[in-house]
């Protein structure tokens, strides 16, 4: 795995050895980039310091080998002060993230998603194909998806091991903090998911006065907790349900303090409330 001072240029890649970044070196890839990045078994990419994994307006695709130890391991926690408002990968608008194998540990700074975007910024698209991923938000901040007062944009997953934890005010999969209306869309069809939230945030959808957005379930094993004030799946506190359809898949959902599974915080308003169906699925 070579790059040139741009970053990576548009084609396949290996991890072929162990890489542990410095603490202002960068993994790049050029703005409007197709990567296709293998990592070798037994083999880490580690940056645990200021860094994060940015994919500017263009596509990073990921894929394990048999074993699926060849992991990345990125931080942009940064000693978790409040000038690191980083996400640990960080997928923004017009940019595409897939993950179909290896192993994925990602934590975002203060204000960012562990994967997905910044305070403020608008989310990409992320699919989860499959792999072994763990995501932590950072405060504010979902653990895959949005950052505070930032859209989620599409998170999607279809296959793998997935378990995640929004930062305190954010959701576990979806918007952080304080997030604008209609913030975006989580869409789950297979896999193994848990989700964790740990204060005001539900497990699916919605941070902190946060809707749940637009959330689709048509399968999987899926294990949602609400944190104090959160749903399991849909608003966090003082917000909707948004919208919900589920229609598959095995699901338990917990809702923290004074909130349901399912659903939102009766402090959203009427007009604003979103639907909730229940089609198939195991609940």
């Amino acid at each position: 795995l070579k790059e040139d001072s741009e970053g990576l240029q548009t084609g396949w890649y290996v991890l072929d050895k162990s890489i542990n970044l410095g603490y202002s070196e960068e993994f790049k890839i050029k703005e409007g980039a197709q990567v296709n990045l293998v990592l070798k078994d037994n083999r880490t990419l580690t940056s645990t310091k200021y860094n994060s994994i940015s994919v500017p307006h263009g596509m990073l695709t990921i894929y394990g080998q048999k074993e699926g130890t060849g992991t990345i391991k990125v931080s942009a926690e940064k000693d978790k002060v409040k000038d690191n408002i980083k996400a640990g990968i960080a997928v923004g608008a017009q940019s595409i993230l897939n993950i179909k194998g290896g192993t994925i540990e990602a934590k975002g700074g203060y204000g960012g998603a562990g994967i997905g975007v910044s305070k403020g910024e608008t989310g990409g698209i992320i699919c989860i194909y499959g792999g072994n991923i763990t995501a932590k938000g950072g405060k504010f901040a979902a653990g895959i998806g949005g950052g505070k007062k930032g859209t989620c944009g599409t998170v999607c997953i279809y296959d793998g091991d997935v378990e995640v934890d929004g930062g305190d005010y954010g959701a576990g999969m979806g918007s952080g903090d304080e997030a604008p209306p209609n913030h975006g869309t989580v869409c789950i069809v297979g896999g193994n998911v848990t989700v964790r939230k740990s204060k005001k945030g539900a497990g699916i959808g919605g941070g902190n006065a946060s809707s749940g957005g637009n959330i689709l379930i048509g399968g999987g094993d899926i294990k949602a907790y609400g944190g104090d004030y959160g749903s399991g799946i849909g608003g966090g506190d003082d917000a909707p349900a948004g919208d919900i359809k589920i229609d598959g898949g095995n699901v338990e959902a917990y809702g923290g303090k004074e909130l349901s599974g399912i659903g939102g915080d009766s402090e959203g308003t009427d007009d604003e409330s979103g639907y909730i169906t229940i089609a198939g699925g195991n609940i």
